[in-house]
């Protein structure tokens, strides 16, 4: 009885959509970190391999890295250290998905790959989430914008079906969208989670005017007190993790607080 009372009660499982390996580490560490300790079943998907920023020989610390496996290798690593197994995390290396500033990623090609994922992937069970960057992508990369607006225009195809067969919607995915933060806002270390506190504790204040960016009456606030936990996952980035990344890190609002929003 014990058994089945548990059962009844397991929280759905999360899926991470990210746009290049080491995203996780500088973006969704708080909000990773929340669905480890829900015990949640949590799965990544990137959408690329990335590029290299070290030289792919490093003489000077002895290093070499290899375009084709060196990321990937670097995610798997990061991952496990945030506590997602290495059997759910996956990457997806597509010559329409390349990292780019200059790459133009189709969005109705990303709903069809993460649609293929996910319809190939029947082991992911009761998938409650997805969690991805918003419209404005963070960093304004244009591949975490396509990712965005890729994951939004999944997620239209699902109700739609599920319209067109009048299928339940209680039991449905939704979408979260990793907030953007203003740029006053994006360094403030851990005093964010000070002035966030402050700004809430407002009696005027509320999500929408905190977010004005969003118009969702639904927000969902991961924090962590210390940048430890993003620190160790991009040390796992060897060949990324570059001296301003690691000035950014514990610096970035990011590394501690995530607002996310809830696409019904």
């Amino acid at each position: 009885m014990e058994v089945k009372k548990e059962q009844k009660h397991k929280r759905g499982s999360v899926l991470f959509v990210i746009a290049h390996p080491d995203d996780e580490a500088m973006f969704f560490v708080p909000t990773i970190r929340a669905m480890v300790k829900q015990r949640r079943d949590i799965y990544l998907l990137c959408l690329s391999r990335g590029l290299l920023i070290q030289p792919q020989n490093d003489k000077k610390n002895k290093r070499k890295y290899d375009p084709a496996t060196t990321r990937t290798k670097e995610l798997h690593n990061s991952c496990t250290l945030l506590g997602i197994r290495k059997a759910n995390v996956h990457v997806i290396d597509d010559p329409r998905l390349q990292d780019g500033m200059n790459e133009k990623w189709d969005p109705k090609y990303i709903a069809k790959t993460v649609d293929s994922f996910l319809c190939d992937s029947a082991k992911i069970p009761s998938l409650e989430y997805i969690v991805t960057f918003d419209a404005h992508g963070i960093s304004s990369h244009p591949n975490h914008i396509a990712t965005h607006h890729g994951l939004k225009a999944w997620l239209a195809d699902q109700q739609h079906q599920q319209q067109q067969q009048h299928t339940s919607t209680t039991t449905r995915t939704h979408l979260l969208t990793l907030t953007t933060p203003p740029l006053w806002y994006k360094y403030l270390g851990p005093l964010v989670l000070l002035v966030t506190l402050l700004w809430l504790s407002f009696p005027t204040s509320s999500t929408s005017r905190t977010q004005p960016h969003t118009t969702h009456d639904h927000y969902h606030y991961h924090y962590t007190t210390t940048p430890h936990h993003a620190h160790r996952a991009m040390c796992a980035h060897t060949s990324q993790y570059v001296w301003f990344r690691r000035l950014s890190v514990p610096l970035s609002t990011l590394s501690y607080l995530n607002i996310l929003s809830l696409h019904q």
